[in-house]
């Protein structure tokens, strides 16, 4: 990918780490959606990964990059807020199946705002995982169906036991 900078007619030829800075300097300019797109194809994950994290992206591009390879791109999207828009059920089933540990417990953080997809789905799916922060950080979240917190209620591992129970002391107080 060709990227330049042009003042006053004189054109520089940028890098990957000039261009991975300028991504974060025009997320907000009115032209970034069509930049961000372009960008979003660049071989640097860096560069994708910095994309993936702004908020100013066409769906469009948030779809390109819910296919990325790269886990750090991966992990940034799951959580951008126009992808939490178009991520899909099989997007789902797809990312938990990379088993990485920090995009399942950003999944199970987000659990409720994927709005294409049934969190007991995603709940089903992330339950029984075998990493226990994975767990953990759905015994935490108050928006998981009752059902799988109290399944977590009685894990293996006393941390997580331990906070699904208080996920659902704290539940059952707000009704």
């Amino acid at each position: 990918m060709e990227a330049t900078l042009t003042v006053n007619k004189i054109e520089i030829s940028l890098g990957h780490e000039a261009l991975k800075l300028i991504t974060d300097i025009i997320e907000n300019h009115p032209d970034g959606q069509e930049a961000f797109h372009e960008l979003a194809q660049h071989p640097s994950s860096d560069i994708r990964s910095t994309v993936a994290m702004n908020e100013n992206i066409h769906e469009k591009t948030a779809k390109l990059l819910i296919k990325d390879p790269s886990i750090d791109v991966l992990r940034e999207i799951a959580v951008n807020r126009v992808a939490l828009k178009i991520i899909t059920e099989k997007d789902i089933q797809r990312l938990i199946k990379t088993k990485d540990t920090r995009l399942l417990c950003e999944i199970a953080n987000f659990i409720d705002e994927y709005q294409l997809c049934n969190s007991n789905l995603i709940a089903e799916l992330l339950v029984n995982q075998p990493d226990p922060r994975v767990r953990c950080r759905l015994a935490e979240n108050q928006y998981v169906p009752e059902i799988f917190l109290t399944d977590l209620s009685k894990d293996s591992d006393i941390d997580v036991a331990e906070a699904a129970k208080e996920t659902l002391n704290d539940k059952r107080k707000q009704l």
